[in-house]
């Protein structure tokens, strides 16, 4: 009998998720940011979608059988860069403004629950300062490195903002 083997594909932070810095990026150039010094390794959406097809055409007995890959993005720029490149991309000047944990929380609250933002706030308190985690799991499933940050700002972020 045959065992059933999975592939379990495991992406980080969504690049997409910083489409929250567009709007003040646009309106009063000012970002509030928690944290703006811990690392984020923000994959491009894309390249999760591009990850399973590999995985599948290699049928069973694949590479990637059983394994279970953490997909990333290819660099950790703190929080502060991703903003900086969304600006730079949408041709913005912008100010980071540090806000506090509470202040964060305060404002975090009113789009998501408090349980998510707690254990952002957490995971952005435990990076600050530090580069985070990197693989090249994109690259060694797909056969091309994952697309940088920048990569996702200009091709994705800028034209949904202005399209």
């Amino acid at each position: 009998m045959l065992g059933f083997v999975t592939t379990f594909l495991r992406p980080g932070g969504f690049a997409g998720n910083a489409r929250q810095w567009v709007r003040p990026i646009l309106g009063d150039g000012v970002v509030r940011l928690p944290y703006p010094e811990s690392g984020d390794s923000a994959i491009d959406e894309r390249d999760i979608a591009d990850t399973p097809a590999p995985v599948l055409l290699a049928g069973p007995g694949g590479p990637h059988d059983g394994t279970a890959p953490t997909l990333t993005g290819p660099e950790s720029p703190a929080r502060r860069q991703e903003v900086q490149i969304l600006a730079d991309a949408l041709g913005r000047e912008v100010r980071i403004d540090p806000v506090s944990h509470d202040e964060a929380r305060a404002f975090m609250t009113a789009t998501m629950p408090p349980f998510v933002t707690d254990s952002l706030l957490e995971y952005w308190a435990a990076a600050d300062g530090r580069p985070d985690q990197i693989t090249d799991a994109v690259e060694s499933v797909t056969g091309r490195p994952a697309r940088t940050f920048a990569t996702w700002a200009r091709e994705i972020a800028v034209p949904l903002t202005v399209g």
